[in-house]
């Protein structure tokens, strides 16, 4: 079978999260410095952001206080900024603090797409597509870890890390690993959130262009990407499952470059009981990794 050699916008990237028949839009696009929406009210973030702003920190190698930002909350599904009325969240620069709808405040990758834009500060705040979602960070080295719905790839397409005749590497020789936060997790109190965390890495000193193969649980054109599947353990039952797809091409791969995505799962509300569970990533068709979790009450 022959691929394309192309870059690999992030399986999410032209999401557009659906609520009922409400279209949301991430509208962390401007720093407005502008009053709160109708019903805002602040909160204390929960443990896991801290966690996802670290997360992003470090996909985005960026750093900035996380104790500087004041978090808001609006009931419903919008988060409404003077130029976006269906957003779903923003990032106020000026005014250090970042709104969400209710619908998404523990929506992962909507978050993580707001501390990246707080991280980047306000030389991105506003600008061209380009300027406010700098393809670099959006679509390179944070894909996977934060959504880029339309707003966001429209500013360009995502970096090609290797150049056109870079060597082939098979999938299969991709070290692959999987990451946890947190484990245990807990069904009680605030923490209940769960985010899994796949990484690829290019193993070899130079650049790379790897093509994927056709997986058993995607059509053709299309194939997987990254999957993620929580089973407990001893056992075959497939409680939690997600499979990206994208069209069958090459990805491009930098010298050691990592590629990423996280999977965020809240327990209480996927049902899962206090006990013992298996975690697996995949990668394509590449041998999948897994690692253990525990939940208590």
């Amino acid at each position: 079978m022959k691929h394309g050699r192309t870059s690999i916008p992030s399986p999410v990237a032209c999401i557009v999260v659906a609520l009922g028949l409400a279209a949301l839009a991430i509208g962390a696009c401007r720093d407005f410095t502008a009053p709160l929406p109708s019903g805002a009210r602040p909160f204390h973030p929960p443990p896991v952001y801290a966690r996802w702003w670290a997360l992003t920190e470090g996909c985005a190698q960026r750093s900035g206080s996380f104790a500087a930002y004041s978090w808001y909350v609006v009931p419903g599904n919008y988060a409404p900024t003077p130029s976006t009325p269906n957003a779903s969240a923003y990032t106020d620069v000026n005014a250090r603090r970042i709104v969400l709808a209710e619908s998404v405040w523990d929506f992962g990758g909507f978050v993580r797409h707001e501390i990246l834009h707080a991280l980047l500060g306000r030389d991105h705040a506003s600008g061209s597509p380009a300027q406010i979602h700098p393809p670099e960070y959006f679509q390179g080295r944070c894909e996977g870890v934060v959504v880029c719905p339309e707003s966001c790839t429209s500013a360009g397409p995502a970096p090609v890390t290797a150049p056109v005749d870079a060597p082939v590497l098979p999938v299969a020789a991709l070290a692959l690993d999987i990451d946890l936060l947190t484990s245990p997790a807990s069904l009680s109190g605030p923490d209940s959130i769960l985010s899994i965390i796949v990484r690829v890495t290019n193993p070899t000193a130079k650049p790379v262009w790897v093509p994927l193969e056709q997986s058993t649980v995607i059509t053709a054109p299309f194939t997987s990407y990254f999957s993620f599947r929580i089973t407990p353990a001893g056992a075959d039952t497939q409680l939690v499952r997600a499979v990206q797809a994208i069209p069958i091409a090459s990805v491009s791969f930098a010298a050691g470059q990592t590629r990423e995505s996280v999977l965020d799962v809240n327990l209480r509300a996927f049902g899962l009981a206090p006990g013992d569970y298996v975690v697996t990533g995949g990668f394509n068709t590449r041998d999948p990794v897994s690692a253990p979790l525990r939940v208590l009450p």
